[in-house]
C-alpha cells in the first residue's frame, strides 16, 4: 500500500482538531448568547444575522471539517471536493458579513494552502490509488 503524503496527513488531522475545537466552542458560546458584549458584537456585523444562525453554521462547519478530516485519512477522494465545496462559500460568506475582515485572513490563507496541497500531483496519485506517490 502506498504511503499517504504528509501534506494529506497534516491537513486531515488539522481538520479534525479544528473541527472538534470548533464544536466545543459552539457548545460554550451557546450559553453566552445573551451577554451584552455578544449582542454588541452581533450588531457590528454588516449583514443582520441571528446568533442562533451563526452557531448553527459553525456547528455544520465543525461537522464537515471532522468528516472531511477523517475521510482524507481514509483515502476517500470525495472529501477534498466536499472540503472545497464547503470552504469556498463559507469563507466568502464570512468575509462578506464580518465587520473585522482582518480576522478572516488566517482562515483564507489556511484554506487556500489546504486546497493547493490536497490537489498536488502526489495527493492526486494517492487518492487515485496509484502506488508511486513520491513527494
Amino acid at each position: 500500500m502506498a504511503q499517504r503524503p504528509e501534506s494529506v496527513t497534516v491537513i486531515g488531522w488539522m481538520l479534525m482538531v479544528f473541527g472538534a475545537f470548533g464544536l466545543l466552542g459552539c457548545l460554550m458560546s451557546w450559553s453566552m448568547q445573551d451577554w451584552p458584549v455578544i449582542q454588541q458584537s452581533m450588531a457590528a456585523y454588516h449583514f443582520p444575522i441571528s446568533y442562533r444562525t451563526m452557531v448553527e453554521v459553525s456547528v455544520a462547519s465543525g461537522v464537515v471539517h471532522l468528516l472531511c478530516g477523517a475521510a482524507l485519512l481514509r483515502r476517500m477522494g470525495w472529501a477534498r471536493y466536499l472540503f472545497v465545496a464547503w470552504t469556498v462559500p463559507a469563507t466568502v460568506y464570512g468575509l462578506w458579513i464580518a465587520p473585522w475582515k482582518l480576522f478572516a485572513i488566517p482562515s483564507l490563507v489556511l484554506a487556500i494552502a489546504a486546497v493547493v496541497l490536497l490537489f498536488r500531483p502526489a495527493a492526486n496519485r494517492w487518492f487515485a490509488g496509484k502506488e508511486d506517490t513520491a513527494v
